[in-house]
C-alpha cells in the first residue's frame, strides 16, 4: 500500500512538473522599451536584444545577451540630429537599421545606418560603434520604403555590389555602393513576407551548401541558377513552392567566387554571391 501511494506521488509530482516546465513566464523587463525594443541576429556574435534609448534628449544603444545580461552600448549623441517642430513631444529623434558587424565596413565591430528627421530636416549617416563616421549624407533619409512599387528596403545585394539607395531633400535620389554583403539575417528580417528570398550558406563554403529560397507572390516556378562571375551559366534547379531549400554539392567547380540567383522568366528576383575554398 505505501508503495502504491509514493508511485502515485511520485507521479503527481512529475506531472505538476511539466506542468510548470510548460507555463510562460515573464524573464525580464527593461524599463524605457516600450517600442524602442527589438532583437538583432549578428553575423558574428549572434542574437541580441537592443533598447533604443532616447530619455530627456539622451540616445544610446544598449545591448544585451539572451540571458538579459548587459553586452555594449553606444552613444549616439555626438550623431547629428534634427529637431521636431514645437509641441511634437520628444524634441529630438533618431533611428538605428541595418545593426550589424559586417555589411558597412566588413570588420567584428558594430555598425548601423542613423537616421533622425525633424519633419523638413534630415540626416542620414552610417556610423560605428567607436563613433566614426563610415558616411555622412545631410538632407537624405532611407525613404524607399514609400516608393511605389513598394520596395521598402533602402540596401539591396545586387550582381554589381550591394546598393544604398537615399532620398534627398533636393527631390533626387543617390545610390551609394557598400563594400560588403547585406547578410541573409539581415535581409531575411528586413523582407516582406512577398518579397523573393534566396540564402546559401555556409558561406564561405567547401564542397557543399543549403539553398534557402521562397518565391515572391503570382510567381509558383523559377530557377536558381549558378553563375561565375563572367555571367556563365554554370548549374541549373528548377524549383517551386513545394519546398524551401536545396542542397547543392561544389565538388566540380574550383576555388573562387560565384553567384546564386533566383531566376524567373528572363528576370532575376535575387542573387547571392559565394566564395568557395577547397
Amino acid at each position: 500500500m505505501k508503495k502504491i501511494i509514493l508511485f502515485c506521488f511520485l507521479a503527481l509530482l512529475i506531472v505538476s512538473s511539466k506542468h510548470a516546465l510548460g507555463q510562460i513566464t515573464l524573464e525580464h523587463t527593461y524599463t524605457g522599451g516600450s517600442k524602442n525594443f527589438f532583437m538583432v541576429d549578428f553575423e558574428l556574435s549572434g542574437m541580441k536584444y537592443v533598447l533604443k534609448s532616447e530619455v530627456s534628449g539622451n540616445r544610446f544603444l544598449k545591448f544585451y545577451n539572451l540571458d538579459h545580461s548587459f553586452w555594449k552600448s553606444i552613444d549616439c549623441n555626438p550623431f547629428p540630429t534634427t529637431q521636431l517642430p514645437a509641441g511634437s513631444g520628444t524634441q529630438y529623434n533618431f533611428a538605428a537599421i541595418y545593426i550589424s558587424e559586417t555589411l558597412f565596413d566588413c570588420d567584428s565591430a558594430v555598425e548601423f545606418l542613423y537616421f533622425s528627421n525633424g519633419g523638413n530636416d534630415w540626416f542620414t549617416g552610417i556610423f560605428k560603434e567607436d563613433g566614426t563616421a563610415l558616411l555622412v549624407a545631410d538632407s537624405s533619409a532611407p525613404l524607399v520604403q514609400v516608393a511605389i512599387p513598394q520596395q521598402w528596403r533602402p540596401i539591396y545585394n545586387t550582381p554589381d555590389g550591394t546598393k544604398l539607395i537615399l532620398s534627398h531633400l533636393d527631390g533626387s535620389a543617390r545610390v551609394y555602393g557598400v563594400p560588403c554583403e547585406l547578410s541573409s539575417g539581415i535581409d531575411k528580417s528586413m523582407r516582406q513576407p512577398s518579397d523573393p528570398f534566396l540564402s546559401v550558406f555556409p558561406n564561405p563554403s567547401y564542397y557543399q551548401n543549403t539553398v534557402q529560397y521562397s518565391l515572391p507572390d503570382g510567381i509558383n516556378e523559377a530557377d536558381i541558377i549558378l553563375f561565375d562571375l563572367s555571367g556563365k551559366e554554370l548549374r541549373r534547379y528548377h524549383v517551386d513552392r513545394t519546398f524551401s531549400d536545396l542542397q547543392i554539392s561544389q565538388r566540380d567547380f574550383p576555388s573562387g567566387t560565384y553567384m546564386y540567383s533566383l531566376v524567373s522568366g528572363n528576370k532575376i528576383l535575387v542573387s547571392q554571391k559565394i566564395v568557395l575554398v577547397k
